[in-house]
């Protein structure tokens, strides 16, 4: 086994049978560098900076009151699966210089971050149906986005995302030489995961296709009004403001996993691409803009949400 063969990528974690001359392999660092102590602590401060900044971003939401009921839970839910993000980040960090020879050790590792990808953009399709729902029938938004309701909803979406993981997993490889992403996922599991992030984020455009239909139709029905104080118009101009929100946080979703989905694609019709150099390097970027994006959603939130500022304010302000 040459140098280059060793090397991995953010999946190609610990080599199970090292050389003497072989060397632990980066997580995140281009294909064919060696792992030094300066990359592992960027990647630390890398996972550190999304488990803070979206647990902080977690408790003031939690602290904000005078946001609309299933906007909140959804920001709460993808601020709870974004720190999930950065903790496993962070142990990919902490275990790359040490030998993890476990199968199953390998398969957890993946599943959750599997699950991750899957909760993330279960998240923003239910932000999606939320915004149709309170455009469709913004009198009766109440009456459906329940507390009751969206616990069961979210029930379902976390049960339904860990499931979905753990049956594509049972797809891996199970005779590794290193616990590795580009050597675990079989072809198979590369098209399963890439058929079933794209029909999800499919599915995540039409529905802002919708949204943007129904935000049309009121903006033509507001406008003439908009010195009004009357329920429907004052319910019209939070639900615009909301839209708003939610579509500054579902496009960058959207864009920073479509490149891994479709990098699934590419692995599970060229299997011997695995091989190459270039796909190690493929692998680091795509898996780079998701936790790009774990970093910019809670600035989003701040800087779409005034009522989440306030609150980061008071919340800064007692610290002191």
């Amino acid at each position: 086994m040459t140098d280059q063969q060793e090397t991995t990528t953010f999946g190609e974690l610990t080599p199970l049978m090292s050389t003497e001359e072989s060397k632990p392999p980066c997580v995140l660092c281009p294909t064919g560098s060696e792992t030094s102590f300066m990359v592992l602590v960027i990647q630390g401060c890398v996972g550190l900076l999304v488990l803070v900044e979206n647990i902080t971003t977690g408790i003031a939401l939690l602290k904000t009151n005078n946001l609309k009921k299933g906007l909140k839970m959804c920001l709460l839910n993808l601020a709870l699966t974004d720190a999930i993000y950065g903790l496993v980040f962070i142990y990919h960090t902490i275990t790359v210089n040490v030998i993890l020879g476990v199968y199953l050790e390998c398969y957890i590792r993946y599943s959750v971050i599997a699950a991750v990808t899957n909760l993330t953009l279960h998240t923003v399709f239910t932000m999606t149906l939320e915004r149709i729902v309170a455009l469709y029938a913004p009198l009766r938004y109440e009456a459906f986005v329940t507390n009751r309701n969206l616990r069961i909803y979210f029930v379902i979406c976390w049960t339904s995302g860990i499931m979905v993981s753990f049956l594509v997993m049972n797809t891996c490889n199970r005779y590794l030489t290193q616990c590795g992403w580009l050597e675990l996922a079989t072809p198979m599991t590369s098209k399963i995961i890439g058929i079933y992030h794209v029909m999800v984020m499919s599915l995540v455009c039409l529905g802002n296709l919708v949204v943007f239909c129904l935000t049309r139709k009121h903006i033509k029905a507001i406008v003439p009004s908009m010195v009004g104080e009357s329920k429907m118009a004052a319910a019209w101009r939070m639900n615009l403001k909301a839209t708003i929100t939610t579509a500054s946080v579902v496009i960058p979703t959207i864009l920073c996993y479509l490149p891994f989905s479709l990098f699934c694609f590419y692995l599970a019709y060229h299997p011997l691409a695995v091989t190459k150099m270039a796909t190690g390097d493929a692998l680091n970027g795509t898996f780079s803009l998701t936790i790009l994006n774990s970093i910019i959603n809670p600035l989003i939130y701040s800087w779409r949400l005034p009522e989440l500022r306030a609150t980061f304010k008071r919340m800064f302000r007692r610290g002191q």
